[in-house]
């Protein structure tokens, strides 16, 4: 009965508003974000290299935020291409989808196209809700915060209103060999939780973002345990 009742739920709309969320988040740190000390602080910007492709996969656990019945697990690939760089923005397009529940597609890939500049900004305030964090323009120390007003707008009308984000720098770690960035983060508005990004430090890309959300979407409200990997 909850496998019918989240499947259900898992329609394009809502499939969109998980494409958004994810991609959004993450578009941040999928495209060579660098992290170069300055000063007492690091500064965070992106590094867009033409023809760049980046290749990841989510695993997504869903669960009713009412509680009962049984775990779902969601799959979503996300493939974002670097078509060109032109007067410091990168033309970027992110393709998300089609979710897999088992070997069951549920929908179609989505694929939005937007401009961004070095710090992660969209170029055309209309542009897809999908551009994710900007980083600060100046330095940040470990421990310092930066909030966005609206890093992902939801455009399926899924939830109550834009979402809005909390990011802290946690500063470098070395995980698998590997010095990366660290960033954790915390959400509220149309989609509430809280989740960390590893970066690679030497080039910003993303390493993993793992995620606990919860879509608010009235009586459906889902919530969601997210780890997206570079594969």
């Amino acid at each position: 009965m909850f496998h019918q009742m989240i499947s259900s739920q898992l329609n394009p709309r809502s499939l969109s508003l998980m494409a958004l969320v994810g991609a959004g988040l993450l578009v941040s740190a999928t495209a060579g974000a660098q992290v170069t000390k300055s000063g007492a602080g690091y500064l965070l910007r992106v590094k867009y290299v033409k023809g760049q492709t980046l290749k990841y996969n989510s695993v997504n656990t869903l669960t009713s935020a009412q509680g009962g019945g049984q775990p779902m697990k969601v799959t979503m690939p996300m493939v974002m291409k670097i078509s060109d760089v032109s007067n410091g923005y990168a033309k970027t397009s992110v393709t998300t989808g089609p979710a897999m529940i088992g070997k069951n597609p549920m929908g179609k890939a989505q694929t939005v196209v937007l401009e961004l500049s070095p710090t992660n900004a969209a170029k055309s305030k209309s542009a897809p809700g999908i551009a994710g964090a900007q980083f600060p323009l100046k330095p940040v120390k470990i421990g310092q915060t930066w909030a966005m007003a609206a890093p992902i707008a939801d455009t399926t009308g899924m939830t109550g209103g834009d979402i809005k984000a909390m990011y802290k720098f946690q500063g470098l770690k070395t995980v698998n060999g590997k010095s990366m960035a660290i960033v954790t983060y915390s959400l509220s508005g149309g989609v509430t939780g809280s989740g960390t990004l590893q970066l690679l430090a030497s080039d910003g890309t993303l390493y993993s973002n793992v995620a606990n959300i919860t879509l608010n979407a009235g009586a459906g409200n889902m919530k969601v345990s997210s780890e997206m990997k570079r594969v």
